[in-house]
């Protein structure tokens, strides 16, 4: 099998350096299939082309959500409400123009790819029902994110420049059109998102004791930590990605400390993992970025929780809280992507 494309580093750069971004629901099911995931048996199972078309509209999700919902994200921090807007307000949007640019790009791309002869219109599969599911879901969800990019640069030009202060009943209007623009995407991502839930590859954990050679046991040992992580983490965030302001936070505060323990546990055992030095920058890999996404996302999780136990917590604060750890949650998952790369990369000689 292909090893699997990993999202590129410098997206994920451009977004810890503007900020989180809403993700409603974002990637929770969809983390890549390491080698050999696949356990059915007949052929047309077997087909290692379910593999590579799941894994490319993985890839497509994982190009397009962050720019909409970093969009969003700085509208609803940069941007004050309708009603309290005034041309005395200030107002520092330009940093919504780096996910409007990229959003652009990748709708032109999708399209080009599916709709003009590109790299999705040529994939192949014998599963047929599965193909065309995925591709037709593809299809309503592009629509919506290019509905969406629409309204986004109506809003943008608008508070760009100043030119609000000219004509300030339209921030209504267009607050208005882009919450309902950005409903409807998250609607048609909930859908894309569940066909894709249903052709989920299925990962089988290996015994480091069937491996004599060191660096194979530490590698196993090492992926085995990873693919643990995030099937834990994604049974806790199915139940995280519903709370909201007023639900009973009791047992999802022990779900997470729970999961925390788990990984703490884990990773010391990678840690001390016979790596050698041809191996090493496996561990480092794990230490520096996997493991500190994983930190990143519990910790945002977690001062949620606090924020909501203090009570008096408002809409917008809850909102930016809630939406910080989702967006960890996706940085998460993309270094899950890139971690499983470069296991499947390694060879010992």
């Amino acid at each position: 099998m292909k090893n699997i494309k990993s999202f590129i580093p410098f997206f994920i750069a451009v977004f810890l350096l503007f900020g989180c971004s809403k993700v409603k629901d974002y990637l929770k099911s969809f983390e890549k299939s390491s080698e050999n995931a696949w356990e059915e048996t007949s052929a047309e199972d077997a087909d290692v082309n379910k593999v590579a078309f799941y894994n490319k509209y993985i890839d497509v999700m994982n190009s397009l959500s962050p720019y909409v919902d970093n969009f969003q994200k700085t509208y609803y921090e940069s941007i004050p409400e309708p009603s309290s807007l005034t041309a005395k307000n200030y107002i520092s949007f330009a940093g919504a123009q780096v996910s409007l640019s990229f959003m652009e790009s990748e709708i032109k791309k999708h399209k080009r790819s599916f709709f003009e002869g590109g790299e999705l219109s040529k994939l192949e599969l014998k599963n047929t029902v599965m193909k065309n599911e995925i591709e037709n879901s593809f299809k309503e969800y592009l629509a919506a994110v290019e509905t969406y990019y629409s309204d986004a640069f109506r809003v943008y030009e608008y508070y760009k420049d100043n030119n609000y202060k000219d004509d300030l009943p339209k921030a209504k209007v267009l607050d208005r059109d882009i919450k309902e623009k950005y409903a409807g995407y998250n609607t048609r991502f909930e859908s894309f998102k569940s066909v894709l839930k249903k052709y989920k590859p299925l990962r089988k954990l290996k015994n480091p004791d069937d491996y004599s050679n060191n660096d194979e046991k530490a590698a196993v040992i090492m992926q085995n930590t990873v693919e643990t992580t995030m099937d834990d983490a994604e049974k806790f965030y199915e139940k995280f990605s519903a709370v909201e302001m007023t639900t009973d936070i009791t047992e999802l505060k022990a779900e997470l400390e729970t999961f925390m323990k788990t990984f703490d546990n884990n990773r010391s055992k990678v840690l001390s993992a016979p790596f050698s030095e041809k191996s090493f920058y496996l561990k480092n890999s794990f230490e520096d970025y996997f493991s500190k996404m994983v930190y990143y996302f519990t910790n945002a999780a977690g001062e949620l929780f606090k924020k909501m136990d203090k009570g008096n917590i408002n809409q917008k604060e809850f909102g930016n809280a809630y939406d910080n750890a989702k967006n960890y949650y996706n940085y998460m998952v993309q270094a899950y992507n890139s971690t499983i790369t470069i296991l499947n990369s390694f060879r010992v000689y």
